[in-house]
């Protein structure tokens, strides 16, 4: 029994230590994350001089109510910052539609559109109606089915989220447009046959990558009504720099507006020209940037600020309007009444037909944001500002020292020196830390054009990020091997040194699963290797705290797998 309780000991000691080295290398992966973007914006960030003129700042205006060619032509090659159709619909058709929609979601209820921050998904002034969420709510369901089940050990077999959203797509279509007979064609099946003439490749619903080939919903009923929390959220529907061959647009046909009598732009569309066209200028400026993805009041007003004067669209029912997702917009609050609109989002790619979807199914994020999220503050969600106060709390997790210290005075127990953890659920103490700012040469990055955390090589300046990235996490070291690995990212290709650079990332925690999981399906050269990949996926799992659930249940299934081999 005594032999029993020394292992038992001894087992949890060796846990905490693990947890604890994980956390100090949370601590410095985060510090140096910070430390690189808060340099870069505050030495060479300038936002005003992103900001499109001439052609790419119009807003296209058809009074015609027709989608032309030459329109979308500019609109997607980003020579044109939206699209405006006036009289897409007809005016009065739009106004029952919208009425009918008002009166189903009185009776029915209606779900709240969340919106993707860097916290997940958040509510907000918009709700939607139909059979089915949007694809990427089912998705995020979907992942939190999976990892409960990891965790609960539960196998039973359910109908899943996404198969219940295709299910709920097919009825969409056939509800809506039975109830369409009395008043034309559903709006959003005009939309896609108009899009299909008038686009050089056609369009369509996108489809499934996998066997079904099933088809995504084509948009969805969205509701605003006053008074709304927000006077216009600004945000963008994925970040990442404008590419003219390839892109993520929106299309909302509006039925109702709140009257304009009462206040001019109420329920009107505003539309930022920012044209942010290159990996090194999306660095530069990425903690304002990183702001078009928080719900906060700070991060609006520092947003109103940099991004100067928008384009108003004032639309009125039956309009239509296309604007690129990728330019910062927001629909302006209102005191009192509704807006019913149809929103999509259409997929573009040059030489490819362009399809439609209610939500975004392709991902276009820069890979820094991915890294930046991870070194959010926790409580308010932004990536802190250049003057910030940046704290560590004991749970290996960055904060806005304000936001912090406000948590610790409305949680914190008198006479108790300890409180839960906002992320871990979990008792940590209230000892905060200032984290050191890491030692190199940040100018180094900025050297050229086409200079980029992954990317080309910088002379003797690339030594010291490297050696950042090695104390911090070893993601950058990561992104050198692989691009000398696949001769990509304006490296020569080299396999060799790839491959130990890879080994070497991942001894450090940057590529383990990657390694792993190359070694096991036997690709990119890579022979299949179990032996390895357990050896890898292992250690993969051990630093699990910077993957996400698809990652992790990944790598529970390919150990599963190899246990059985």
């Amino acid at each position: 029994m005594r032999g029993r309780l020394i292992l038992s000991l001894s087992t949890s000691n060796y846990v905490k230590n693990a947890q604890q080295r994980r956390q100090f290398s949370s601590r410095v992966r985060n510090d140096a994350i910070q430390t690189l973007f808060r340099h870069l914006e505050l030495n060479y960030g300038n936002l005003s001089s992103l900001i499109d003129t001439g052609s790419a700042a119009e807003t296209i205006v058809a009074d015609d109510g027709i989608v032309h060619t030459n329109h979308l032509r500019r609109l997607f090659e980003h020579d044109a910052t939206a699209l405006h159709v006036r009289n897409f619909y007809n005016a009065e058709s739009a106004k029952q539609l919208g009425e009918e929609l008002i009166q189903e979601s009185l009776h029915r209820g209606g779900k709240n559109w969340k919106v993707s921050t860097s916290r997940g998904l958040e509510s907000s002034d918009v709700g939607t109606l139909g059979e089915h969420s949007p694809y990427n709510v089912a998705v995020a369901r979907q992942r939190e089915s999976i990892s409960s089940s990891h965790k609960d050990g539960d196998s039973k077999a359910v109908v899943s989220p996404i198969d219940e959203y295709f299910e709920g797509v097919q009825r969409e279509f056939q509800s809506r447009r039975r109830k369409g007979m009395g008043y034309q064609l559903w709006p959003l099946d005009k939309l896609r046959l108009e899009l299909d003439e008038a686009w050089l490749f056609g369009a369509g619903l996108a489809r499934e990558n996998k066997d079904l080939r099933r088809a995504f919903g084509g948009g969805l009923p969205r509701i605003m009504r006053g008074p709304t929390r927000w006077k216009g959220f600004i945000h963008v529907d994925d970040l990442g720099p404008l590419d003219s061959s390839r892109g993520l647009f929106s299309a909302n046909i509006y039925l109702t507006v709140p009257d304009a009598n009462k206040h001019a732009d109420a329920g009107a569309l505003y539309i930022w020209p920012l044209g942010v066209r290159s990996r090194l200028d999306w660095y530069r400026n990425a903690i304002t940037l990183s702001s078009l993805s928080a719900q906060d009041p700070e991060s609006q007003l520092i947003l109103r600020k940099a991004l100067g004067t928008p384009n108003v669209i004032r639309p009125k029912p039956g309009d239509l309007v296309l604007l690129c997702a990728q330019r910062p917009h927001c629909a302006v609050g209102f005191s009192d009444g509704v807006r019913v609109s149809l929103q999509s989002f259409l997929q573009y790619e040059s030489d490819k037909s362009m399809t439609m979807t209610d939500s975004i199914l392709e991902d276009f994020t820069m890979d820094a944001y991915a890294l930046m999220k991870e070194s959010a503050c926790r409580l308010c969600g932004r990536i802190p500002n250049v003057d910030a106060d940046i704290v560590l709390a004991e749970d290996g997790f960055s904060y806005d020292r304000k936001c912090m210290l406000a948590y610790i005075e409305m949680t914190k127990v008198d006479h108790e020196d300890s409180i839960i953890s906002p992320v871990t659920k979990e008792s940590i103490g209230i000892t905060l830390i200032a984290p050191k700012p890491i030692k190199c040469l940040i100018k180094k990055i900025c050297v050229g054009e086409s200079s980029d955390l992954c990317g080309s090589q910088r002379g003797d300046g690339m030594s010291e990020v490297e050696e950042a990235a090695k104390l911090s996490d070893g993601d950058l070291l990561a992104r050198k091997g692989y691009g000398i690995y696949f001769g990509c990212s304006n490296f020569t290709k080299n396999e060799s040194l790839g491959f130990e650079l890879l080994v070497e990332a991942a001894s450090v925690g940057g590529s383990a699963y990657k390694l792993g999981s190359m070694y096991f399906a036997g690709v990119h050269g890579f022979r299949v290797d179990f032996k390895r990949a357990k050896k890898w996926l292992t250690l993969a799992k051990d630093r699990s705290g910077s993957l996400g659930p698809v990652e992790v249940a990944n790598i529970e299934s390919y150990l599963m797998q190899l246990h059985r081999e």
